[in-house]
C-alpha cells in the first residue's frame, strides 16, 4: 500500500451547485479535498465530527450558539453530537478544505 495520495489524479465529484470534492477511501477513514464557491450554505445542521485544514480562502461555520470564521492555515476540529451541531457558510471567496473523517460519518 502506498503512503502517497495524489488528488491531481482523481476526478472531481459535484456535491452541490456550489461545491465539489475528491475523495480517498482508506477503510475506516475518508480523506476529502473540497472546493466551495461563494453562495454555498449547508441546508441543515450537521452533527458529525470533522477534522480539517483550510488550504485557501475563508468560511464561516455556524454553530447552534455562535459563528466562527476559519481562514487559510486554520485547523477545524469539531466533535460529533448535537452540542456541536454546525453548518458551513461560504460568502466571499472560493475555499479549499482538506477533511479527514470517519468513514461511517463522511458527507
Amino acid at each position: 500500500m502506498t503512503a502517497s495520495i495524489r488528488f491531481d489524479d482523481l476526478p472531481w465529484q459535484t456535491i452541490d451547485p456550489f461545491a465539489r470534492q475528491k475523495t480517498i477511501d482508506k477503510g475506516d477513514r475518508v480523506i476529502r479535498l473540497l472546493e466551495f464557491q461563494p453562495g454555498f450554505e449547508e441546508a441543515e445542521f450537521c452533527t458529525k465530527s470533522h477534522v480539517g485544514f483550510v488550504v485557501s480562502g475563508s468560511m464561516h461555520i455556524q454553530f447552534a450558539d455562535r459563528i466562527e470564521l476559519f481562514g487559510k492555515g486554520d485547523v477545524i476540529y469539531i466533535e460529533a453530537g448535537e452540542k456541536d451541531r454546525h453548518k458551513a457558510v461560504v460568502e466571499k471567496e472560493n475555499v479549499t478544505l482538506l477533511l479527514v473523517e470517519d468513514n461511517n460519518e463522511s458527507q
